[in-house]
């Protein structure tokens, strides 16, 4: 049996039994810090968190401008030469027959349309209505629009005003 009590260590043998105790020391200086180690693989994404309240309804704004208030419904008789504002229109001030060499209507407006857009379709019940029709627009002065159509039977077109209505976009 051994016993060291200035030292450090103190052993106990008990027949064939060794048991060592050690009774450490005083601690040692704080060692270099180490290399930083490589960036761990990315982590999956977590779930979906919960849609927030809805927010609060802002302000109604301001009314925005008509679409367009340039507008007519216009039937003919080109038997009779004659073009009549029909169902009504808007800015419209006058329909009338223009045509000395070929059919047309001209629909003048109460103001400038000449940097506008023009839109025209073969309207109402057009006896023409089931044929291919081309309506062509032409300015007529700064205020009014020349409306004329070719219809297309037999093989070929001809000149042949039809019903149309007609939009003016500015």
């Amino acid at each position: 049996m051994g016993l060291a009590l200035g030292g450090i260590a103190l052993a106990i043998a008990v027949a064939s039994l060794v048991v060592s105790f050690a009774i450490p020391g005083p601690a040692g200086a704080t060692g270099a810090t180490g290399a930083t180690g490589s960036t761990g693989a990315t982590g999956t994404t977590g779930a979906t968190g919960a849609t927030g309240a809805t927010g609060a309804t802002g302000p109604q704004g301001p009314p925005g401008t008509a679409g367009t208030n340039l507008w007519a419904i216009v039937s003919n008789d080109s038997s009779t030469a004659d073009c009549s504002l029909t169902h009504g229109g808007s800015g419209v001030t006058s329909v009338a027959w223009g045509g000395a060499l070929r059919p047309v209507c001209i629909v003048t407006f109460s103001q400038s349309v000449s940097s506008c857009a023009w839109i025209a379709t073969v309207g109402g019940a057009s006896a023409t209505a089931n044929y291919p029709t081309v309506i062509a627009l032409f300015a007529q002065g700064s205020d009014a629009v020349q409306v004329s159509s070719q219809v297309y039977s037999g093989g070929a077109f001809s000149a042949h005003m039809v019903s149309f209505d007609i939009a003016v976009f500015c």
